[in-house]
């Protein structure tokens, strides 16, 4: 069954349409710097590698898993779509793309 988790969650993510509204966006990288400074270091560290309570993020896994993960949550982490508008997970995931993950494949 630990198979069956990560293929349902790829499938919600490519049904959902609020993820597909986010990844339409224009993201901010530098507005987005600032949400992740408020809203995502204290479990992920400053740089994306980890730190109290939330796992390494620097490496990409997809867009649209990133986006569906930061706005429903799972695996210990709580979900932001009610906290975050379509327009800061777009900011959000902007900055991300261009600081923390690393493009190294």
């Amino acid at each position: 069954m630990r198979v069956a988790f990560p293929l349902l969650f790829l499938l919600a993510a490519a049904c959902d349409p609020r993820v597909g509204d986010v990844l339409g966006l224009p993201g901010d990288a530098a507005t987005g710097e600032v949400l992740y400074t408020t809203e995502c270091a204290d479990c992920h560290a400053p740089d994306g590698t980890g730190g109290d309570g939330g796992p390494a993020i620097d490496h990409a896994h997809g867009r649209r898993a990133t986006v569906h993960q930061m706005l429903y949550g799972g695996a210990d982490m709580p979900a932001f779509a009610d906290a975050l508008s379509d327009q800061q997970v777009a900011d959000l995931y902007a900055h991300l793309d261009a600081h923390i993950f690393s493009h190294e494949h």
